[in-house]
């Protein structure tokens, strides 16, 4: 991350999956919110426990206790059932809460200063203070610091090209929407994939530094690899 920093004189960060990451769905369980809703919760083996709100459709009808109790049961196993319209969120819910927590490394922020956009003070600080609070925060165990960054990295973890470029208001960290991110994957090993990118302002050279950062993913995933 401080050689990338250095090499393009921008902000940088790393990404690698934590190894309380590679999570599995232990139980989960369904009760009705109300007539037109329903709450799934989903345990992990590593325990974290996360919840949802499905929205009931008018077409399913009366839903009993019991539907949502069998629909938690064989949600994974095969259900057949009157809730079979929200079968698909649900299992994309699932799917989400096994995904990866990535754990993120910042270098180089006081390049951004050396550009000309983060001349003007308030800017600049408003940028600068977003990384500064989310180097803090990765200073903390189990911080919650890196949410809206990693929620980028994640969003991009996805892509099947490696690569992902957002610009401005892309950005879920609203602090960054007068800045750009690229991002690249890089193997860690065993399909385990980490990311590496930049952030800096809007007019960066961006099939220039997409290019360079694929190349230096990819060498440094051959490297690990070895």
């Amino acid at each position: 991350g401080r050689l990338v920093a250095q090499l393009t004189q921008y902000a940088a960060f790393t990404a690698t999956p934590t190894p309380r990451s590679a999570a599995q769905i232990k139980h989960v369980e369904a009760f009705l919110a109300d007539n037109a809703s329903m709450v799934l919760v989903a345990l992990t083996d590593s325990g974290v426990v996360k919840t949802t709100v499905l929205r009931l459709p008018e077409s399913v009808g009366f839903v009993s206790e019991e539907d949502a109790k069998l629909f938690a049961k064989t949600i994974l196993t095969g259900y057949v059932g009157k809730l079979q319209p929200i079968q698909s969120e649900a299992l994309q819910f699932l799917h989400d809460v096994t995904q990866p927590d990535y754990e993120v490394f910042l270098a180089g922020e006081t390049h951004l200063l050396n550009q000309p956009e983060y001349h003007d003070l308030s800017r600049a600080q408003r940028t600068l203070k977003y990384l500064s609070e989310k180097r803090k925060n990765l200073a903390q165990p189990n911080a919650q610091g890196v949410d809206e960054l990693s929620a980028d990295i994640l969003k991009a973890s996805h892509r099947e090209d490696g690569v992902s470029i957002l610009i401005g208001p892309e950005n879920v960290a609203k602090e960054l929407s007068d800045a750009s991110v690229i991002m690249a994957q890089y193997e860690l090993g065993g399909g385990v994939k980490g990311m590496i990118g930049v952030i800096g302002p809007t007019r960066m050279d961006y099939s220039k530094l997409a290019s360079r950062l694929s190349y230096f993913a990819a060498a440094l995933g051959k490297k690990l690899n070895e």
